[in-house]
């Protein structure tokens, strides 16, 4: 993209928005099935017209037909519409629906030997899909049969990815092949006033909670999101993939603003032409990563802070306690808070399962009490920031699930909270490209300011937004 080319940003109107979408090529094996019942109808809204089945039946039928018949048939040709809508399959017939999720060792043969079929045909089945499923076939992932009249397998629908699909029809013989859904992209909008959670604010004023994901990334390095306040405030600008109208994976982020603690920040996504991936820079161009992330877990709490005497809970004494304890389930993934050199990963009677890091001349830091070390991560590996190490567990001296997280300055132990000036050096936008980025930033930076609190979600104009946004 020439980025010496922008559109009119500063003149969009919030309030009048228009629908973006950016669809994937449409499924060339669509699924034909023959026709509905003759008493199923559909009207204009593609629901069933109940007023139009009660006229097909005669007086005696339509006296004795219960509620429940109406609302089974309505519930069925929804289902229907709805697996056509997804899978390109043309509702046509009633067939029976079978949905399910592949369970541990379970093969295909396992779940088609309940739907009428011979051992024969199962083995056909098994033996010409036996390459298209050689790495795909994945317990925990969910699939759907469609059975005719005598409950007899026609159709298995297999769900690779949230986007991805293999079918394999077995009307006539056996067809197996892979989709993709139609993806719709919308650009969209946000803001909201901060009450309670990030994550619960976002689900209260209709946002995506995905959304907050995004943001916490974009922040990592300048707000401490196990700090956020009622009264907070964020806005965006973000991609949302859709399938069906329904959004799907986290939103990727365009732009952003947060107000914490009175304090502005913002952060705009950016491909410079000497990156081979975007990053995230403020207004002035500089790179919001910052020399440590304000902390090595998402979304937990703290249960123990830095002190000099501290109860401890298993030795029953006062002592010093010279990190901070993370709260935190079974399993959640530590995120090294900078790059650095692994100094250690093993075990420590007190310490349990730790990994220490040195990052530089002057600082080093230390995750104690995994639960597991993170895959290739043992002694003199470099590792980078954000990258998992480990596994909160609750090894060595501990009554629970937690992490401690420990500082070192110089040599010395420190309170992570009370350094205020950890950073290293911060790379920025490179100067052939300053002037492009602070045109581009301006002219979002006056989408973000000028979106008003709260709206829920609103769509950009594409004809405005598609190159700028979806491109950078």
């Amino acid at each position: 993209m020439d980025k010496t080319i922008f559109y009119s940003l500063i003149a969009l109107s919030v309030g009048g928005m228009a629908f973006l979408g950016a669809f994937a090529p449409a499924n060339p094996n669509a699924l034909s099935l023959p026709d509905p019942p003759a008493n199923f109808v559909e009207n204009d809204t593609n629901m069933l017209s109940t007023d139009s089945l009660a006229l097909q039946l005669n007086s005696d039928e339509a006296e004795e037909a219960p509620i429940d018949a109406f609302e089974a048939a309505a519930t069925y040709w929804s289902n229907m519409q709805h697996i056509s809508n997804i899978y390109d399959i043309d509702p046509a017939k009633q067939y029976t629906v079978h949905e399910g999720v592949v369970g541990k060792n379970e093969f295909l043969s396992d779940i088609l030997n309940g739907c009428n079929l011979s051992a024969a045909e199962i083995s056909t089945v098994a033996n010409n899909t036996k390459k298209i499923f050689a790495k795909n076939f994945k317990s925990e992932k969910p699939y759907i049969v469609l059975c005719d009249e005598n409950q007899k397998a026609q159709c298995f629908i297999y769900e690779q990815t949230p986007t991805d699909y293999i079918v394999v029809d077995l009307q006539n013989g056996v067809n197996a092949y892979s989709c993709q859904k139609e993806v719709e992209s919308r650009l969209l909008v946000g803001a909201a006033e901060i009450h309670g959670s990030l994550g619960g604010t976002m689900a209260r004023t209709g946002l995506n909670p995905n959304l907050s994901i995004s943001l916490a990334k974009a922040f990592a390095w300048s707000i401490d999101f196990f700090k956020i306040k009622d009264g907070d405030k964020f806005k965006a600008v973000y991609e949302q993939k859709y399938i069906a109208g329904k959004p799907i994976g986290t939103p990727e982020l365009k732009a952003a603003y947060m107000q914490h603690k009175g304090e502005d920040f913002y952060a705009f996504s950016y491909y410079a032409d000497d990156e081979d991936q975007k990053d995230y820079y403020d207004e002035k161009g500089k790179s919001v990563r910052k020399g440590f992330l304000k902390a090595p877990l998402k979304f937990t709490r703290i249960s123990s802070r830095f002190s000099m005497n501290r109860f401890h809970p298993v030795l029953h004494r006062n002592k010093a306690h010279l990190g901070t304890d993370y709260a935190a389930p079974y399993g959640t993934p530590i995120m090294s808070v900078g790059d650095g050199v692994v100094l250690n990963a093993e075990y420590g009677r007190g310490n349990g399962n730790f990994v220490k890091i040195k990052h530089d001349g002057t600082y080093t830091t230390q995750y104690l009490h995994m639960s597991r070390f993170a895959k290739g991560v043992r002694r003199g590996v470099r590792v980078k920031q954000g990258q998992v190490i480990g596994y909160v567990g609750s090894t060595g001296l501990a009554t629970g699930p937690h992490l401690c997280y420990r500082l070192w300055k110089n040599g010395t132990q420190v309170d992570p909270y009370r350094q205020k000036n950890i950073t290293m050096m911060t790379k920025t936008v490179p100067h052939k490209e300053a002037t492009a980025f602070k045109e581009y930033a301006r002219q979002m930076q006056a989408v973000l300011d000028q979106t008003p609190y709260p709206i829920q979600q609103e769509d950009l104009n594409p004809e405005e937004f598609e190159e700028v946004a979806l491109n950078k």
